[in-house]
């Protein structure tokens, strides 16, 4: 049976995606409640500017959309929800078992995904949604 490469591509995605995100998530409940790291606010700072370093290095590789200045302003709510979610989640996160953290994750998504459908009006596929809800 022969698969389409784009097919084979967004599985390689998915799974980079949810390698990376588990990390992230594994990282920062470890740095925030073994160690013990004091500064919760360096630590988001520091999420966010790779988060910018990744967006800005993917509009010069030229491997997304071209670069307009309208889709910074159609994004700026996106990012002010990442920000909120970020400072709420990393905060909670040092007093959460790994479980409850893990319920936070998949309900973040969840709230995202309506955040998109609200102020962006991006309907999601059929098939994004049933995978949400799956988890």
């Amino acid at each position: 049976m022969e698969y389409d490469s784009n097919y084979i591509t967004r599985i390689k995605y998915a799974i980079f995606y949810g390698v990376s995100s588990y990390l992230l998530g594994i990282t920062t409940k470890i740095i925030l409640s073994e160690y013990k790291f004091p500064m919760i606010m360096t630590l988001i700072f520091l999420q966010n500017l790779s988060i910018l370093f990744c967006s800005f290095a993917m509009i010069f590789a030229n491997t997304e959309q071209s670069f307009v200045r309208v889709q910074i302003f159609k994004t700026i709510p996106c990012a002010i929800l990442n920000f909120l979610n970020i400072i709420s989640g990393v905060n909670s996160t040092r007093n959460l078992s790994l479980p409850m953290l893990t319920v936070l994750r998949r309900f973040s998504l969840f709230i995202t995904l309506i955040g998109e459908f609200i102020f962006l009006k991006i309907r999601p596929k059929n098939i994004t949604v049933f995978s949400i809800m799956v988890m």
